[in-house]
């Protein structure tokens, strides 16, 4: 067990000091002395260090002594003076001690206090001589329970010359008595040989040099007047036991206290309590036993505190709001430190103390409240001597709503639920929007589709599904009403967001190539996912239609033929610009035209069209479909076979002999002008024809090269243009 700054119990597991001293390698190495009650107080039924619990079967007082000192034989109350130990044995190699002070009086009472310096520590223990002690707790005070103190050697020392710090009590105990028991070990690794030794010392109070006591001043610095007894204490030093003190009355009288009418006496404090009931100044002065008078220590009364006064709130009819408002208050008597408290209508408290007690001064101050329920608030002032103000009631409204501006601030017409930020001022919980629409009577948002986020923030969500002027206004459940916000609904213009080949969906595009165009409002909404150009009406006289429904695209500053339309997503032919490089895309409806959006033409892009994102758009020569067996539901599929003809369709592969014009209808075959390779499992594939077959369509005939059965990669080159990896054509012998 080691030592602490905290108390615990000695017990016999700690090694005793006499085993220590006997050898004193072990000695050293423990840090614990003795138990308490070894210092063979005469008549006190203790041992020595010569017993168990100490240094057991060694000799006492035999081959050498033990002496205590002091400088000279005195003591003075409450002043700290060293003691000095000497052990003579001029056999011993290590040293031990146990020291205990006692008054001649009564020699089971502690006498002062011990300061433990360098390795030694102090034990606190009860009368009774079984009592083993404790460890002085950190506080430097032993416990009522255990008030007699044993400092002794906390590790073994390697001298017999020890230093021990003491303090009297602060008044003379008379003569006080100090016993101890030392011990000598020679180190033979055994306790023969080892002494103990015992000793005494009286010490007598000295003589007290008489100085007059000085106040220094008074605890506390101020009182109130009162009719009930309060408790003053006077601080300085010189006190003395047994001194008196004298109080100066207001109305010129002196009464004097006694010992016994005074409390808490030391050297540096005494407590008087009496009645203070009249303000003005009371004098003090303290006389010591000896006759000696201190200073006159003055001590200020005040008269009792009037409460203070609320006279006006200002404004006095505040308006409720979520956010912070500035109340000012007018009245009398506030102080520093005072608090105030306002009581809301719905049981509410808000209590304001310091910083938030804003240009505080005796006629008034302010504080920034948030007066959010319409209602009667209740104020009341506390200063900090407990005086209450009246309380003081004023009344809250709410506001009227206004509403200042809605976001988006420009709404587009659509068959959507669009949602709506309304910003203001003064909106309440439960409020009801009216909603006009154009040329119909306004209607009530339903409230699972509004929300009141704050007293300035609204939100709700409606289809505007026409453009015209649409209104809103508000109404707050007390019924106030706000103003008639009006907002005009446009409609969408087209947004493009990409530019891709139609087949292979990379964005690059060739001239006559198809062409997929994506983004938002592309065209008026129209029903199921959008709608082809209709065959029979709308190519007229082998012309491809040029616009769907009002939508019509523009390419490199020319007309596209238009395919198919939906609001996220055309599908047209490129025109022949004759250009490379970027272009100009835009797409025009009944609502307006897009922005431009650039893509990137080039004279190829080649692209096969697709079965399925894996297997191309293929046919044999007989028509059947090439690709696994089921591949297409309700259609005939078969793999192909080395030697077999097969057919492929694509776009983008680049000018033809002779020219064919974008946008027209064509039916023949135009054989492409640049090289066109096809590679099946990157074996060369032998290509019969490859040129356009119909607007914008290309097609490949090529011979199925001998490469391994399964899904053999497919790419086509064009002017050495390679298609996109991940297509394949599907092989069985």
């Amino acid at each position: 067990m080691t030592n602490s700054s905290a108390s615990y119990p000695r017990t016999a597991a700690i090694l005793k000091l006499c085993a220590l001293l006997s050898v004193p390698v072990i000695l050293w190495a423990y840090a614990a002395g003795p138990d308490a009650h070894k210092t063979a107080i005469p008549g006190s039924g203790e041992g020595s260090c010569s017993d168990v619990g100490c240094h057991i079967r060694t000799i006492v007082n035999s081959g050498g002594s033990v002496t205590l000192s002091s400088n000279n034989g005195f003591y003075t109350p409450g002043v700290r003076q060293t003691l000095s130990i000497f052990i003579s044995d001029s056999g011993a190699r290590a040293f031990g001690f146990q020291l205990t002070a006692r008054p001649t009086s009564n020699r089971v009472a502690q006498a002062g206090t011990f300061t433990a310096v360098g390795n030694q520590l102090v034990l606190c223990a009860g009368a009774s001589v079984s009592d083993l002690g404790d460890i002085r707790p950190a506080s430097g005070v032993c416990p009522a329970g255990k008030p007699l103190e044993f400092v002794e050697h906390g590790r073994a020392l390697a001298s017999g010359v020890i230093t021990v710090d003491w303090t009297p009590p602060v008044f003379s105990a008379g003569p006080v008595e100090f016993y101890v028991s030392a011990v000598a070990a020679n180190g033979n690794g055994n306790e023969a040989g080892d002494n103990t030794y015992t000793g005494s010392l009286t010490l007598f109070p000295g003589p007290v040099q008489d100085f007059a006591p000085v106040i220094s001043g008074t605890t506390p610095a101020v009182l109130l007047a009162s009719s009930s007894s309060q408790t003053v204490t006077l601080l300085g030093s010189g006190f003395q036991a047994g001194l008196s003190v004298r109080l100066a009355l207001t109305d010129g009288r002196t009464v004097v206290f006694g010992p016994t009418a005074l409390q808490n006496v030391t050297s540096s404090s005494v407590q008087v309590s009496t009645v203070f009931n009249a303000p003005g100044t009371y004098l003090f002065q303290i006389v010591n036993p000896s006759g000696l008078q201190s200073n006159i220590q003055t001590l200020v009364v005040n008269s009792s505190p009037q409460p203070p006064v609320i006279t006006s709130v200002f404004p006095s009819t505040p308006i409720t709001s979520s956010s912070p408002q500035t109340l000012s208050v007018t009245g009398s008597l506030f102080t520093i430190g005072s608090s105030v408290s306002l009581a809301g209508p719905r049981n509410s408290l808000v209590i304001f103390s310091g910083p938030l007690i804003l240009n505080l001064g005796s006629n008034g101050f302010a504080i920034a409240a948030t007066l959010t329920d319409p209602g009667t608030y209740t104020m009341t002032v506390t200063n900090p001597d407990g005086q209450r103000s009246q309380p003081f009631s004023f009344t809250a409204k709410s506001a009227v709503p206004l509403i200042s501006s809605i976001s988006p601030s420009s709404l587009l017409a659509s068959s959507s639920s669009q949602s709506v930020r309304i910003t203001g001022a003064a909106f309440q919980p439960g409020l009801t929007l009216k909603l006009g629409f154009p040329n119909v009577n306004p209607v009530v948002v339903p409230a699972s589709q509004l929300a009141v986020m704050s007293d300035s923030v609204v939100t709700f969500s409606a289809v505007f599904a026409s453009k015209g002027a649409y209104s809103i206004q508000a109404v707050n459940a007390d019924g106030g009403t706000s103003n008639v916000y009006a907002f005009s609904v446009g409609v969408p213009l087209p947004v493009i967001s990409g530019v891709v080949n139609g087949a292979s969906f990379q964005p690059t595009i060739s001239d006559g190539s198809w062409v997929t165009i994506e983004g938002t409002d592309l065209a008026p909404d129209t029903p199921g996912a959008g709608r082809l150009w209709n065959e029979k009406t709308e190519i007229i006289s082998g012309i491809l239609p040029r616009s769907l429904d009002g939508v019509s695209v523009m390419i490199g500053g020319k007309p596209a033929a238009v395919y198919f339309v939906s609001s996220r997503q055309l599908n047209v032919q490129a025109p022949i610009t004759s250009k490379t490089g970027p272009l100009e895309v835009t797409v025009t409806t009944s609502n307006g035209s897009s922005s431009p959006f650039i893509v990137n033409v080039q004279t190829v892009s080649p692209a096969m069209f697709l079965f399925t994102p894996k297997y191309p758009a293929a046919v044999f020569a007989d028509g059947t479909s090439l690709g696994p067996i089921g591949l297409i539901s309700g259609a005939v599929t078969r793999p192909a076979k080395p030697g077999d003809t097969i057919l492929l369709f694509g776009t983008g592969l680049g000018p033809t002999d002779p020219d064919v014009a974008s946008g027209v209808v064509f039916s023949g075959a135009a054989t492409t002008r640049l090289p066109v390779t096809v590679q099946i499992g990157g074996v060369d594939a032998q290509v019969a024809f490859s040129g356009l077959t119909g607007a914008g369509l290309y097609q490949i005939n090529l011979v199925v090269p001998d490469v391994p059965d399964g899904d053999r990669a497919l790419t086509v080159i064009a002017n050495g243009v390679r298609t996109p990896p991940g297509t394949f054509i599907a092989v069985q012998h």
